[in-house]
């Protein structure tokens, strides 16, 4: 038995038994009704299945599960936002909320955070047909869409929250597409479309459609394909069908004035605002007592805020580990020194990364985006999450990641 699931089996055997269950026939009869019920997918667009062996192998640990499945079970259990992130945590599976109707009132979302997500979609009740609004972040939306989607619930009696898949044929793609919208045998774009109008446009009132991880569609086909659908879809539909995208890199390249064929070219956009300390609960795997706010600014202004450094000092301060140590031990972590290793393929790119290394302020430039067009490096630095802008300038998001960077520098010189 794998020691390293033994803690995930013997907790969800007490969940178990306290929610009244335990692993036979009963269970998985209940599992495949909700399942069906609730038309649950995997990221094939296929049904998901899980019998009560599964379930019983989970309990004693011999086998670690799928994330989805496993979101498949917290959502039949109930689970509140404790208990699901604990079972997430101790089955090793991504940092990532499971949102479901149960634990929606239970994240711990700062009222600033709400108010800012509150205030974006109060934009689709302005105008009778609203344009998509596209929400820009640095930050994988794994941490970003359950925030957006549990507000929205407030708001909204019906909100469909699609998490794109990656590596998909364009069959299975709109199958998966159609199954989230309760649409049947659906093969492409065509069929999709004509569906979605048919069951939408006798909806009579709004609904909200959030959909993310357009950063892990490496379909490019697909990608501009489903810009033209949800195009079409929001000119046909708008007054009632509400549109929000969240993403990076690739789907701010769809909101570029220049692209004419792209649905975004008339969408809202906005970015989502900085991490603040009093979110850092937001990062805390289920056994870290968070910090207390004066500990937590420190943390935070030590990461910059970035979610993978933000996450290692909250390993390190719940291992008592010297605070003063956080910067240099941050700046040896091997994604960064990859990163950095990466940028440094070209001269004119090392004659740059040269000059912007001395300094924690890179330069004083004016409001995004347009500095982002002219400069292909400072745009891979920002979309990797390296560098912020601030009103004054654009920044080393943090000490160590500059430090980093000085670091591959050094020894990139060492080795010509």
């Amino acid at each position: 038995m794998p020691h390293s699931m033994k803690p995930f089996g013997d907790k969800l055997g007490q969940i178990l038994l306290a929610k009244g269950y335990s692993p036979n026939s009963a269970l998985e009869k209940g599992i495949k009704e909700f399942i069906k019920k609730n038309k649950l997918t995997n990221s094939n667009g296929e049904s998901l299945e899980l019998s009560y062996k599964t379930i019983g192998f989970w309990c004693k640990g011999e086998t670690k599960p799928t994330e989805e499945r496993l979101a498949a079970l917290i959502q039949f259990l109930e689970l509140d936002y404790s208990q699901s992130n604990e079972l997430k945590g101790l089955a090793g599976c991504s940092h990532e909320i499971f949102v479901t109707h149960q634990n929606i009132l239970t994240l711990p979302i700062s009222p600033s955070r709400k108010f800012f997500i509150e205030q974006l979609l109060s934009r689709f009740t302005v105008v009778r047909s609203p344009a998509p609004l596209v929400l820009l972040s640095q930050y994988d939306s794994k941490y970003i869409r359950p925030l957006v989607v549990s507000v929205a619930h407030a708001q909204y009696q019906d909100v469909y929250d699609i998490t794109l898949p990656e590596c998909i044929d364009e069959s299975s793609f709109y199958h998966f597409l159609g199954t989230k919208f309760g649409l049947v045998s659906i093969e492409n774009a065509g069929q999709f479309h004509l569906q979605f109008c048919k069951k939408f446009a006798l909806v009579n009132r709004p609904f909200l459609c959030v959909i993310s991880r357009f950063e892990k569609l490496n379909n490019e086909m697909i990608n501009r394909q489903l810009s033209g659908v949800l195009r079409s879809l929001d000119e046909q539909l708008g007054h009632h069908f509400h549109l929000m995208l969240l993403g990076g890199e690739k789907l701010q390249a769809l909101t570029m004035p220049s692209d004419i064929s792209s649905l975004l070219n008339h969408a809202q956009t906005e970015y989502w605002q900085e991490w603040t300390a009093e979110e850092l609960s937001l990062f805390c795997s289920e056994n870290m007592e968070i910090p207390e706010l004066s500990i937590s600014k420190q943390l935070m202004k030590l990461s910059g805020g970035h979610p993978q450094l933000l996450e290692q000092c909250l390993t390190w301060h719940s291992a008592n580990k010297p605070i003063t140590d956080y910067v240099e031990g941050l700046s040896r972590l091997p994604f960064l020194t990859t990163k950095f290793f990466d940028l440094m393929t070209t001269k004119d790119n090392k004659t740059s990364l040269a000059e912007w290394l001395k300094s924690s302020l890179i330069k004083s430039i004016p409001i995004r985006p347009t500095w982002m067009y002219n400069n292909p490096l400072l745009k891979k630095l920002y979309w990797e999450n390296l560098i912020v802008l601030h009103e004054d300038g654009l920044w080393w998001r943090c000490e160590a990641i500059r430090l980093a960077g000085e670091k591959v520098l050094i020894a990139d010189c060492a080795t010509e």
